[in-house]
């Protein structure tokens, strides 16, 4: 039970940290980024359609870089 609250906390604080630090412009941004780099990899061999294990691992990866980008952006922000 506490760690389904840690998770529910955690789903709800990070996408809202998020936007709040890179907006929606920028996480469609990097969304598109990655969308990009995985069609190349699609079109290029390197990556299969058919096994759905792997599409959910690319689709958690995704996110977790987005999530991890606009989390550390205030820091890259004051850096610069």
């Amino acid at each position: 039970m506490l760690l389904g609250l840690i998770l529910l906390v955690d789903y709800i604080v990070y996408p809202r940290a998020t936007f709040r630090s890179i907006g929606l412009f920028g996480m469609l941004l990097l969304l598109a980024i990655i969308g990009t780099i995985l069609c190349v990899a699609f079109d290029n061999g390197w990556l299969a359609l058919d096994n759905p294990t792997l599409l959910t691992w690319i689709g958690v990866g995704a996110l977790s870089t987005v999530l991890a980008t606009g989390l550390s952006w205030p820091i890259v922000r004051r850096t610069i």
